[in-house]
């Protein structure tokens, strides 16, 4: 009996050894929120100090997939679940985001930030769920190293109504994702394919002869309350003013940026085409889940599992 339990736990052992866990680096940036803490590493650049906006002799920064708050407007709890829990508070009108960052570090006295090369593959993804009682609005935006932006992700524009400043937050009547009361809503964008807030006038421009895709800094995530007061004529989508909410619930999970098969060796193609193979499934943990044929294990949508299918073993992401 002790030498079948040692086999057993050298092969979940094995299986955890196998499969990538959370990470960055130069073209990618994955999360699966299977830890409590935040992935990051520390380098050998000096530290940047965000309160003196002054570098730190003598400490190093850290880099990595950093989910930020801010006093006031978002507050976020990670419970190694697999998703990262946000209560958001937002006044009335008010529409602040909250960021992942990839970290800073001070040159000479200068903040400059780590950031990801999105040239070859520019596609972000991840998902969120509305745990409150009211339907709230998400808008995306993405922002380089000069500070420009990416807005109005939900499709290729080949027209800019009005003047293009509007769609900075992407706040767009009708133009951003609407989430029930406990629905999830993914988000899934290809990069190329977005408008660069411009600050003025009716010219569409390319955002890839604009937006430095090379060096991309922040992702900025807006929930907001779909109720707001009314829009005045004669015009009325500049007067965007959601109702207040205060430590509304939402749960965010699954953040894929760039070219993550880089890092975690997700095969999306074995999940896709590979449903009727019998397999064994563990955990994050390497605890066994379930042996049988993908398509009738029932596994839990967004969640990271490792299969086993004959020599190999592969991590994916359940749809």
């Amino acid at each position: 009996m002790k030498k079948t339990l040692l086999s057993l736990s050298l092969v979940a052992s094995a299986l955890f050894a196998t499969a990538q866990t959370a990470g960055y680096n130069a073209t990618a940036a994955f999360d699966d929120f299977s830890t409590v803490t935040q992935f990051s590493e520390t380098t050998t650049d000096t530290k940047w100090d965000e309160d003196t906006k002054a570098p730190v002799t003598g400490e190093f920064a850290t880099k990595g997939i950093l989910w930020g708050t801010k006093t006031g407007v978002s507050s976020n709890t990670r419970l190694g679940d697999g998703k990262v829990s946000y209560a958001i508070t937002q006044d009335t009108g008010a529409y602040e985001p909250f960021v992942v960052l990839f970290g800073s570090y001070a040159e000479g006295t200068t903040q400059k930030f780590y950031t990801i090369d999105l040239t070859d593959n520019a596609n972000l993804s991840f998902s969120i769920k509305n745990s409150g009682d009211k339907t709230v609005r998400v808008a995306i935006q993405v922002q380089d190293v000069d500070n420009k932006a990416l807005v109005y992700l939900d499709e290729a524009r080949t027209a800019v109504q009005d003047d293009s400043w509007q769609y900075q937050l992407g706040f767009v009547q009708g133009k951003t994702t609407a989430l029930a009361p406990g629905t999830s809503g993914d988000f899934t964008y290809d990069l190329k394919k977005a408008v660069v807030g411009s600050g003025s006038g009716n010219t569409i421009i390319d955002p890839t002869a604009v937006f430095n895709y090379g060096k991309v800094k922040m992702v900025l995530i807006t929930v907001v309350n779909n109720d707001n007061t009314a829009k005045p004529s004669p015009n009325p989508r500049y007067h965007y003013a959601p109702y207040a909410i205060t430590n509304y619930p939402v749960e965010v999970s699954n953040f894929k940026l760039g070219n993550v098969s880089s890092i975690t060796g997700i095969d999306d193609n074995f999940l896709s085409s590979n449903k009727e193979e019998v397999v064994s499934v563990y955990d994050m943990m390497g605890a066994f889940v379930a042996t049988g044929k993908l398509a009738s294990l029932n596994l839990e949508a967004g969640k990271m599992y490792v299969v086993k299918s004959g020599n190999k073993s592969r991590k994916i992401v359940m749809n």
